[in-house]
């Protein structure tokens, strides 16, 4: 992975890398306050990210191919960082809420978070193609939405291009859909499996609590 993101043109693309918190620390040599299981703080995951891009993929701030860290911590909160030269440091950072399935899992009886991961990848990958492309469902690939739920990321677009710009609000949504899915994902005993009203209803949480 480290050696297709070095090979990867910075002047063609800006690459996503969608990563867990633990692994990120360990690939960037960061210690975790307290061990994995209590989560990274925002700090952590900052310096994690400087240090990562610094150490496998180039500079920040030097036409890094790598332009978007998506950090996952499992029930923790998750967050985006984005290489950015007009900000202090090179590096944006955004936190995105995690639902708490605690009153789910009291009605189902246990969670199943096998399989979540690939599920945020997944709608991560489905959400940045759409917003970024302006492909209609259908006619990209493999790749298709719901139509629920493509309304419901192109609602929750707009409110976060408001706050914090069109770019940003296209990553915001992309990785908030993807971390919909994964949440969703847990409540279902099939890897990798969830329902499309769960995922729209937990994508305006996430969107609700980013900052």
């Amino acid at each position: 992975i480290i050696s297709a993101l070095r090979r990867t043109d910075p002047a063609k693309t800006d690459a996503v890398f969608k990563v867990n918190a633990a692994e990120l620390c360990r690939m960037a040599d960061v210690a975790v306050a307290g061990g994995e299981a209590d989560g990274a703080d925002a700090s952590t995951v900052r310096r994690a990210a400087s240090a990562f891009l610094a150490k496998h993929v180039g500079k920040t701030g030097e036409r890094c191919p790598v332009k978007n860290l998506c950090v996952t911590d499992g029930r923790h909160a998750a967050y985006l960082v984005h290489v950015d030269d007009s900000v202090e440091g090179g590096l944006a950072m955004y936190r995105l809420g995690v639902p708490d399935l605690s009153s789910h899992a009291r009605g189902r009886g246990r969670l199943y978070p096998i399989g979540a991961g690939d599920s945020v990848a997944a709608g991560l990958a489905a959400g940045w193609t759409h917003l970024s492309s302006s492909v209609k469902q259908g006619e990209n690939l493999a790749i298709q939405l719901d139509g629920a739920v493509i309304e419901a990321l192109d609602r929750v677009v707009g409110g976060l291009t408001k706050v914090h710009g069109e770019e940003a609000a296209h990553l915001l949504a992309s990785f908030a859909l993807g971390l919909a899915c994964g949440s969703a994902s847990c409540l279902e005993e099939e890897n990798s499996v969830f329902k499309v009203h769960i995922v729209v209803e937990m994508l305006s949480m996430v969107v609700d609590d980013v900052t």
